[in-house]
């Protein structure tokens, strides 16, 4: 038996795991409140969001520690500025939405141990009673950097790890080393169970591609020997032609429903509960708005989140939404439109 959660599937012993995580935002009343405005306005398609998201994504760094040949990122090299959102700034966002916040997702496209402050922003998330997630690649988690995530009581850690071998590794991670990751996230683990921690959850993912599908078995074996609370297999998600001829596994089973079928038109529920502050404050309508197509307005320079969130910008995005989602360029092809179909359940 499973239940779906986050976007994919979890175990009922795997949902144990994080039960006091879970049992934490629902407790807020405040947060329950919100939450059904925001279904209702999405459910009755109001272009005026009611109530602020539950969920949010905030970029706690630009900068990263790889060059991954598959990363879109590399694309926009010298395009897109790097730096840190200072930690001051950060606390302005959470002050104005913490209070209504359930989910907070602290990365975006950089790596977000490579941020100083991020254990302080775990810690600052945790105490308005949301549950914070990281996504990383872990090539930089050292012994210190683990405990200062323990320490900052961290729900939920994403660490990507897409090849079981050094070989396997090296075709999609760059400069990364494949015995360094595993030793790190082995470090990870380690001192969770030394400190007798039941967070954060280590969710090890695997996006599922052409050179690195024949290594499943050994995927969820490695994951098994490091201790790791669960493994994640995703769809890849590519963006031309030769990359869908090269990248997207032989097995559809592993396939985007996007590459084989009528582009969806339904709305995408993102711009209700989901938007994504990038390190500098600018408000995208969600996180796979990688050439900031969609920008909506700065939380820094346009009155706070709040002014953006129903501004004329973001309301009239959400009309074109509701109108033809096919006809918004960053939509027509995105990956993560429908991103319940992100994920293989495992048996």
């Amino acid at each position: 038996m499973s239940i779906k959660l986050f976007n994919q599937r979890f175990s009922i012993n795997e949902l144990w795991k994080m039960k006091w995580s879970l049992m934490r935002p629902p407790l807020h009343l405040g947060k329950d409140y919100n939450f059904s405005l925001n279904r209702l306005s999405q459910f009755l398609r109001s272009t005026h969001a009611w109530g602020l998201p539950p969920f949010l994504m905030i970029e706690p760094t630009s900068r990263c520690d790889m060059a991954c040949p598959i990363c879109f990122v590399r694309d926009r090299k010298g395009k897109y500025p790097t730096g840190d959102m200072p930690l001051e700034q950060y606390k302005q966002i959470m002050d104005e939405v913490g209070g209504t916040l359930i989910t907070l997702a602290l990365w975006g496209y950089g790596e977000p141990l490579l941020n100083r402050n991020l254990p302080q922003m775990i810690s600052y998330a945790r105490e308005m009673g949301v549950f914070t997630t990281v996504s990383t690649n872990a090539f930089s988690l050292d012994e210190e950097i683990a405990d200062a995530l323990i320490d900052s009581r961290l729900d939920y850690c994403i660490v990507s790890v897409d090849g079981a071998s050094e070989e396997t590794y090296a075709m999609y991670r760059s400069p990364g080393k494949f015995a360094r990751v595993v030793e790190n996230i082995a470090t990870l683990t380690k001192r969770k169970r030394a400190r007798r921690s039941v967070t954060p959850f280590v969710n090890i993912q695997f996006i599922v591609m052409r050179g690195n599908e024949h290594e499943i078995p050994a995927m969820r074996k490695l994951a098994h020997e490091l201790g790791a609370d669960k493994l994640s297999l995703k769809k890849a998600w590519v963006f031309t032609k030769e990359e869908e001829r090269t990248v997207l596994p032989s097995d559809p089973v592993y396939h985007l429903k996007i590459y084989s079928r009528e582009l969806d038109r339904g709305i995408c529920t993102r711009p209700w509960n989901t938007p994504f502050i990038t390190w500098k404050g600018d408000v995208l309508v969600c996180c796979a708005d990688f050439g900031c197509c969609a920008l909506m307005g700065n939380v820094f320079g346009n009155g706070g989140f709040g002014a953006v969130w129903n501004s004329h910008r973001f309301r009239s995005f959400r009309v074109a939404m509701i109108k033809d989602i096919n006809k918004i360029d960053i939509c027509r092809r995105c990956g993560a439109k429908n991103y319940k179909d992100g994920f293989v359940p495992l048996e």
